[in-house]
């Protein structure tokens, strides 16, 4: 059935009118609205809405062939793997700018798609660099809603442009070709909305992330529309940002919670009266499949799009670069872990400390360093199922590299982290967003198709191995996933465990855990040896899911777990054992994570740490059978013993035990940390700076006076970059050491221009002037430019804190101090320090007080100074001296340096063009003038004739 043109546009319009009445109200869409996946209208409207539904879908179907056709044409661009082959699974317009896409056990392909990227979607860097400053401001969510309200007081309407979809789509028929294709959700238009980047189906249910919210959608029976929809977690997206920086990458984790990310566009979420604030930062979070027991796993993240766990149970994120100096991470995530980025790096001249200061390679004070470089752009994440089963195999982690493809990669243990190893393009030439193994032995992609906008076209590809090949994704196990639901066999179910597939694993673990205590003495068999390493990993996540259920797990069948995997011979048993301590530690667990910390593999140790950390905050009464004190003792011992060459991840773990030790113990820390910082050497002692950090604890001013700079100077970074404003006047007390790094003399230096009082700043005065002295000088050129720098700033209204770029708005001050401050340095203008004295030039220039003047002539005389800053005084003294500024003139064209010269130049061909004809002719046909003036001369000229060169 074809329409024309007009009837295209009468329901166009009609959908105007529709959506106008939808938001008279300005308040989120009434959830029947998601839940029908259309608007809930009157009943008089409803007809029109189905006439103008009817509309589109001729309209569609009119342009179904032609998509059809470029879509073929455009996966024959695609370099597929030898010995696999590519079909095409569904294309636009039954498929449109995906983002995101999960595969259910019945091999239904779920996808989260964008409407609004295009025009209610926004990008502070690229679109709306003006809007910088306030966006850095917004703490939650509303605060962006608020602002974006203002900004288009005048045209709302765009804000709720276009709406994110939940789409299903089904091979009923088995040739290839997803033929039903059902929109389960819609209307997602709120003005803090969009864009759509996340979804996981299972087991009758679909999470769907969709800014500012995790959504939990129930399906219909019929699959047309969604039964239920509630609202599980809201508050992600605080800022504008960079587009793209959202929430997204949900999958289970191996123990039954939800992990999932949040970009560096921040999150300030309240749950249960306890608040998640975020907001400058991306973040690695969890929670139970109904939202509750929220946790915050780790943060420093700049854009993690999507996570993936191997089979033993560790975690890993890519996460994107700047398009600087650094380079797109691949992260080991570990609980409580900082990876260094702030979003208002982004926005720095060189990325600021990010690129700087190197922290994007990790090890710097506690930001952990990456796994390695796997791809400039990753986003989708997967491993194969058969991981950690068989060799014979591609990857086994697969990583999409926006735009370009898809990476096959391996991890390999390397201490207490991993390192990204034989990195390869596997399926290339596309816009992978993502990919998932399906259980019937292939990978599905989505593909963007073209650029960064919202292309409004969408490919979808089912990878599979042909005939010799079969397998090699992992094999069918639809027939064998059907049995697990079906069964209620316990030792059927516990034999799957071991399965060398992870559809069948999780499946069996998860109908497991939802029978119930009936099930535990069986998963404790299999605890007992009576299962291969899978098994018996397999065993313990499903106990632990017992632990959180309704049901919750004896307490003797807990010990017994935990005394069973301990003792494992395996490390990775040993590991996830601690990680369970760690979420509900027990008095009993304390001896067995103790002696952990001194186990053979550093894995292991790393999760000791932190289990005793979480200990440490949680179980109430230690007993007697556990020595608190030799337990810091321990701590202090093993990063003295590790030194320079420990590896940042266990260092963290330790660092995070010290901390909740001090919390736990705050008047035996203070009694005896000065005996502490006496006894242990710089790593212990770095240590304890790290600690005091994360606690923001008021004795790190006592660790300034430290004599390694590396530990004075984490301090000072400590103090700055947590706004410990009660330890200023401490910190301006002090001096760095000479050998302190740039980074720490700027923070000192801002400190003064954010709390100094007049005696202090007279204090910063008098060590400047010294220090520009000559042969006094006991810091680098760049540490004096920057303290002229600071003060030069001093009566600026300031939004944005200039060592780290936050929002951190300046104290207002009288703009005559900021003379008399410039007017006591002029001494230093002795024109031996270039670079100070250019810089006290600049200042007195910008800020047009008549009193520079003297300098500038100064400046300009004297043929020893570099032309650059020559040239600049005369360009002061065009501008300051207009009775003499002929004269001016007449010197800097008769100069000999070409600089000088074209200062000169350029004020004349603007005030006297007809007087300067001569001289030109002059300089162009005299054989003895230079290339550089002779250039000099005919690009006069041919601006004065209005030709270009």
């Amino acid at each position: 059935m074809a329409f024309s043109f007009i009837d295209v546009l009468v329901q166009r319009l009609l959908g105007g009118f529709l959506w106008i009445l939808r938001h008279r109200q300005d308040k989120a869409l009434d959830q029947r609205s998601l839940v029908h996946g259309r608007s809930v209208l009157a009943e008089g409207m409803e007809g029109v809405f189905w006439v103008s539904w009817i509309a589109v879908v001729g309209f569609s179907t009119q342009a179904a062939e032609h998509a059809s056709v470029e879509a073929q044409q455009g996966m024959k661009q695609v370099e597929v793997p030898v010995g696999y082959e590519l079909q095409l699974a569904a294309a636009e317009p039954n498929v449109l700018n995906m983002i995101a896409l999960s595969v259910d056990v019945d091999g239904r392909i779920y996808l989260a798609e964008t409407d609004r990227y295009q025009d209610a979607v926004f990008d502070v860097v690229t679109l709306r660099p003006d809007w910088l400053p306030a966006d850095l401001s917004f703490r939650q969510v509303r605060d962006r809603t608020d602002f974006l309200k203002q900004q288009f007081r005048d045209d709302l309407g765009r804000l709720g442009r276009g709406s994110e979809r939940l789409r299903r789509l089904e091979d009923r028929d088995g040739d290839g070709w997803f033929e039903v294709n059902d929109i389960l959700a819609q209307e997602f238009r709120s003005i803090p909305t969009g864009p759509a980047a996340g979804v996981l189906a299972h087991r009758g249910q679909v999470w769907f992330q969709c800014l500012p919210t995790l959504w939990r959608i129930e399906p219909s029976e019929s699959g047309n529309h969604a039964n239920d929809i509630e609202a599980l977690l809201d508050g992600f997206g605080v800022h504008v940002g960079v587009s793209g920086h959202d929430l997204h990458g949900i999958t289970w984790g191996p123990e039954g919670r939800l992990y999932f990310t949040i970009g560096d566009r921040g999150m300030h979420v309240t749950q249960q009266g306890f608040v998640h604030a975020y907001p400058d930062t991306g973040c690695v979070l969890r929670c139970e499949p109904d939202g509750s027991h929220l946790e915050v796993v780790a943060v420093g993240l700049r854009n993690p799009q999507e996570l993936a766990f191997d089979p033993y149970g560790s975690l890993f994120a890519g996460d994107n670069d700047t398009a600087g100096a650094d380079r797109s991470r691949l992260l080991h995530i570990v609980r409580d872990g900082d990876y260094g980025w702030r979003c208002s790096y982004q926005h720095m001249k060189g990325f600021g400390p990010w690129v700087e200061e190197g922290r994007w390679k990790g090890d710097v004070d506690d930001v952990l360093p990456s796994a390695g470089y796997v791809a400039q752009g990753p986003s989708g994440f997967a491993v194969h199922p058969e991981a950690g089963r068989r060799s014979d195999i591609p990857g086994p982690f697969f990583l999409s590299d926006f735009p370009g493809g898809i990476r096959q990669f391996d991890l390999k243990p390397q201490g207490a982290t991993y390192r990204a190893e034989s990195v390869e393009p596997w399926l290339w030439q596309l816009w992978a967003t993502d990919m998932a193994f399906g259980p019937d032995g292939a990978m599905y992609v989505a593909d963007w198709v073209a650029g960064w906008q919202q292309p409004n076209k969408g490919r979808l590809y089912r990878l599979s191995p042909n005939d010799s090949n079969v397998g090699k994704l992992g094999q069918d196990v639809r027939h064998e996933l059907k049995r697990i639901r079906e069964s209620s066999d316990t030792n059927l179910l516990v034999g799957f465990l071991d399965h060398p597939n992870l559809w069948l694993r999780r499946e069996a673990q998860f109908q497991l855990a939802e029978m119930g205590p009936s099930t535990v003495a069986a998963l404790l068999q299999a605890l007992e040896h009576q299962a291969g390493v899978m098994g018996r990993l397999h065993a313990l996540w499903c106990l632990n899911q017992h632990s959180r259920s309704e049901h919750e797990l004896h307490r003797g069948a807990r010990d017994k777990a935990m005394l069973l995997a301990m003792d494992d011979p395996h490390p990775a048993v040993r590991r996830v054992a601690l990680e369970w301590m760690a979420d509900r530690p027990e008095k009993g667990d304390l001896p067995r994570a103790m002696e952990a910390t001194m186990d053979a593999s550093p894995m292991v140790r790393l999760h000791a740490w932190l289990a005793l950390s979480r200990a440490m905050e949680t179980v109430f009464d230690f007993g007697s059978s556990w020595d608190i004190q030799q337990s810091l003792e321990k701590a202090f011992g093993q990063l003295d013993q590790g030194g320079e060459s420990m590896q940042a991840h266990l260092k963290h773990g330790i660092h995070r035990f010290i901390a909740a030790w001090i919390k736990r113990f705050p008047t035996r820390f203070e009694q005896q940390h000065q005996t502490w910082m006496r006894k242990y050497d710089v790593s212990a002692r770095m240590g304890m700076a790290l600690a005091m950090k994360r606690l923001k604890h008021p004795s790190l001013g006592s660790l300034l006076d430290d004599p390694s700079p590396e530990v004075s100077g984490a301090a000072m970074r400590a103090i700055y970059e947590a706004r410990m404003n009660p330890l200023g006047d401490r910190v301006m007390e002090w001096t760095p050491d000479m050998a302190s790094s740039p980074g720490v003399w700027k923070r000192w230096l801002w400190t003064f221009n954010y709390q100094a009082n007049t005696d202090q700043l007279q204090q910063l005065l008098e060590w400047l002037q010294e220090q520009a002295k000559d042969g006094s000088q006991t810091v680098s050129d760049s540490t004096l430019l920057e303290a002229v720098h600071m003060l030069s700033q001093w009566d600026q209204v300031r939004d944005l804190d200039p060592v780290d770029g936050l929002w951190r708005p300046g104290p207002q001050r009288n703009p005559t101090w900021t003379f008399d401050l410039w007017e006591s340095l002029t001494p230093l203008m002795d024109f031996k320090h270039v670079p100070l004295t250019e810089t006290l030039l600049s200042w007195g220039l910008d800020r047009q007080w008549p009193e520079i003047q003297p300098w500038l002539e100064r400046a300009f005389m004297d043929v020893k100074l570099p032309d650059s800053l020559r040239a600049r005084a005369l360009a002061g003294l065009i501008d300051f001296d207009a009775e003499s500024q002929a004269a001016w003139l007449q010197r800097g064209l008769r100069d000999d340096a070409d600089a000088v010269r074209s200062v000169a130049l350029k004020v004349y061909e603007k005030t006297a063009p007809g007087d300067l004809q001569a001289t030109l002719t002059k300089w162009w046909e005299d054989p003895e003038s230079t290339m550089a003036i002779r250039r000099l001369a005919l690009q006069s000229m041919w601006r004065l004739s209005g030709e270009q060169p």
